[in-house]
């Protein structure tokens, strides 16, 4: 390495595979309740191949329907259905690359981003 370089990151292992996961109790409250607690946490996805992506909740925003930013604000529709769904969900915006928890309760959208 020359003089002023920086050290290339690397990713760190998790320890375990067998990380417990949150409980459904857990998203079943408030968006602005789940939000701060989340941050910290690890969120992962198992690939079919066994591998483990992963990466450090480092910031979250609450939200509810009645937000003209959220994105089921104006209605239902086939592409935010999942924010519609069970807490503890996961909603993936594309565009944004950005992942949402669903938070509080069945039919009833709050969200945390």
């Amino acid at each position: 390495m020359r003089a002023g370089d920086r050290p290339i990151p690397q990713a760190t292992p998790i320890a375990t595979k067998t990380l417990p996961a949150l409980p459904q109790s857990f998203f079943s409250r408030p968006a602005e309740l789940v939000a701060p607690e989340l941050i910290g946490c690890l969120l992962v996805k198992c690939q079919p191949n066994g591998e483990l992506l992963w990466g450090v909740i480092v910031e979250t925003e609450a939200y509810s329907q009645e937000d003209p930013t959220c994105r089921g604000y104006r209605r239902r529709i086939t592409s935010n259905e999942t924010l519609f769904g069970e807490p503890g969900r996961f909603y993936l915006n594309i565009s944004a690359i950005c992942r949402e928890a669903i938070a509080e309760k069945l039919e009833r959208l709050e969200a945390v981003k």
